[in-house]
């Protein structure tokens, strides 16, 4: 499934929330200045009744050496799960 994503606004890039996480991640990777970082920011809204499903695909590899999940500004959580697989 091929899906498509808005580019990120710089202003948005350059707020602490999500500069702070990404950089620590960067440092963990060993990315360097220059090489490509790829950011979906997704909102997923679940209810008892209906399961929240942020790659409705399903299970996918994605082209990519290294991922992180950020969860950013949670409100009224009570439990969730987020699988990661290892190919």
């Amino acid at each position: 499934v091929k899906r498509e994503y808005p580019q990120v606004e710089p202003k948005i890039i350059k707020e602490p929330l999500l500069r702070l996480p990404l950089q620590h991640f960067c440092n963990v990777t060993k990315l360097k200045s220059g090489d490509l970082l790829d950011i979906h920011m997704l909102r997923t809204v679940t209810t008892q009744e209906q399961l929240g499903e942020a790659a409705p695909e399903g299970i996918h590899r994605d082209a990519v050496e290294y991922v992180g999940i950020f969860c950013v500004n949670r409100h009224s959580i009570t439990e969730g799960q987020t699988h990661l697989y290892a190919y």
